[in-house]
C-alpha cells in the first residue's frame, strides 16, 4: 500500500470517526497528522497547488505537442505515470520533511 505523499504505507491510517470510510494508509506521523487535519479529504492545498504548477511549468510546451499529435492510449498513460512521478517529487521538495525512526511506529 502506498502513502499519498508516494512512500510505502508503514502501518498507520487514517478512518473518519463518525462516516467508517475508506481507509487512507500513511507512511508516517507526520502524513497521518495531515489526514487528521483534513479529515481525510486529500483536496491539493496552497502548497500542493504551487508544487504542481512549479512541476509542470518547464514543461507546458511539450505536452501542448505531446497532445496536439492525438497520441495513442499506451503513451498517454505512460505520459500520466511521469507527471505524477514529477508532481509528487515536487510535492515532497515543498515539504521537505524526511520521515524519521521516530514517525514509524516499528
Amino acid at each position: 500500500m502506498i502513502c499519498h505523499c508516494g512512500h510505502a504505507a508503514r502501518g498507520f491510517g487514517y478512518q473518519h470517526p463518525v462516516l467508517r470510510g475508506p481507509r487512507h494508509p500513511t507512511c508516517s506521523m507526520a502524513c497521518l497528522d495531515m489526514l487528521v487535519e483534513r479529515q481525510g479529504d486529500m483536496i491539493a492545498n496552497q502548497t500542493e497547488l504551487e508544487a504542481i504548477e512549479n512541476a509542470m511549468r518547464p514543461h507546458i510546451a511539450d505536452v501542448r505537442a505531446f497532445f496536439a499529435t492525438n497520441p495513442p492510449d499506451e503513451d498517454i498513460l505512460e505520459w500520466q505515470a511521469w507527471a505524477y512521478d514529477a508532481i509528487c517529487d515536487q510535492i515532497r521538495v515543498e515539504y521537505a520533511k524526511p520521515v524519521t525512526a521516530d514517525d514509524v511506529p516499528f
